[in-house]
């Protein structure tokens, strides 16, 4: 009997492009060619339209670096293990900025309540995608930051460049930052981090940073069973493109362009009038939010990325700080949100599109804690300094 998964089970659908990436390398293949993917999931058991078109790997070549040790084993064997990866970094994520803020004791069941009930990284897990991966990475920035860590910011934040189109305005919010702080170091170490996998990948196939441009050039040349373009992802530039095609019949392009570039200039503007009173605590979820409302495209299991937010609300309320009544209603919204996004998935609006109002009643419920006392900083920007 063979230990692990067989494809088509839980943990299996979208892992088999990481994996049969990986072998196609080992193997002295090109994994943006669908030709050679098609070659290696036909070996695992993915028949039927992978002998049209496979799974292709978008992302950048490096997530083959970050998860080699686990993509050696067979596939069975490796879904197995990336879907106990995945939940330890659930658990690892919740521990990293649980009680980070702490005035007292924080029982830990609250904790785990909070990490636990968010359905996105079920999502990310059913789906075997790596969307628990850029948790742990928010999470760490998040958690070394505080702390002053700047070697582990700079390697967390290197974690973030695996989907850099949803952390966009992350990036921005956390480089303004680190001119005001003078926290250079921590984009010294997150280039030294990046050119760390950077040379793994050449290491691995000179070509391969190449040929992943290449395929990101030409995406829209039917390297995939639906074209990249006409993805309905969750978030705003798909609504806008939704709209656009409901009344001229094309789906025009312009929205993945201009919606993250304005929400850019926003920003910039914003930070530019708020310089001195921003800081991560209270500002980095709901830019993190944003960014993946506002993103070119990103799916609901993107989301994932968000529990750090849950995670900080539920340890707002255990500590005890604002009002009672901002705490209960704080309580209520996210259970709102999980109720009624585990909810829709057994209604006609379960794709992916329809979820794109998950960010934006995040950004809700956050912007509601802050004005209650949940959120605060009291610590001034010097502080944070390394």
């Amino acid at each position: 009997m063979q230990f692990g998964l067989q494809f088509g089970s839980p943990g299996t659908i979208d892992f088999i492009q990481y994996w049969s990436a990986f072998k196609a390398v080992m193997d002295g293949g090109n994994p943006y060619d669908p030709e050679v993917l098609r070659g290696v999931q036909l070996l695992v058991g993915h028949d039927g339209a992978v002998a049209v078109l496979p799974i292709m790997m978008w992302t950048p070549p490096w997530i083959l670096v970050v998860l080699s040790p686990i993509l050696w084993a067979g596939f069975s064997t490796a879904a197995l293990l990336w879907i106990c990866c995945n939940i330890a970094m659930v658990g690892a994520s919740g521990l990293l900025v649980w009680g980070l803020h702490a005035q007292r004791q924080m029982p830990m069941y609250a904790l785990a309540l909070s990490a636990a009930w968010f359905f996105p990284w079920w999502e990310a897990l059913v789906w075997g995608q790596i969307s628990i991966l850029l948790l742990l990475g928010i999470a760490g920035t998040y958690w070394a930051w505080e702390r002053g860590h700047d070697a582990w910011a700079g390697v967390f934040l290197a974690l973030l460049t695996l989907k850099p189109h949803l952390f966009y305005l992350v990036f921005v919010f956390l480089g303004w930052l680190i001119i005001r702080d003078g926290r250079y170091r921590i984009i010294w170490y997150a280039g030294i981090a990046w050119c760390a996998l950077a040379f793994g990948v050449v290491a691995m196939r000179p070509s391969l940073l190449l040929e992943w441009l290449q395929v990101i050039v030409h995406r829209d040349e039917g390297l995939a069973a639906v074209d990249v373009l006409e993805w309905k992802s969750a978030n705003l530039p798909t609504l806008l493109r939704s709209a656009a095609q409901a009344l001229t019949g094309s789906v025009p392009f312009w929205p993945m362009v201009w919606v993250p570039l304005i929400a850019t200039l926003g920003l910039m503007v914003w930070l530019a009038k708020s310089a001195q009173r921003l800081s991560v605590q209270r500002h980095l979820v709901p830019i993190l939010a944003l960014s993946l409302f506002t993103s070119p495209y990103g799916w609901k299991f993107d989301h994932s990325a968000l529990m750090i937010g849950q995670v900080l609300l539920i340890g707002a309320v255990v500590n005890g700080r604002g009002s009672p009544a901002g705490r209960r209603a704080t309580v209520i919204g996210l259970i709102f949100v999980q109720v009624v996004g585990v909810a829709q998935a057994f209604t006609a609006y379960e794709s992916q599109f329809y979820y794109l109002w998950v960010p934006a009643a995040m950004i809700l419920v956050w912007v509601y804690a802050t004005s209650q006392g949940l959120i605060d900083d009291p610590c001034r920007p010097a502080c944070h300094r390394a």
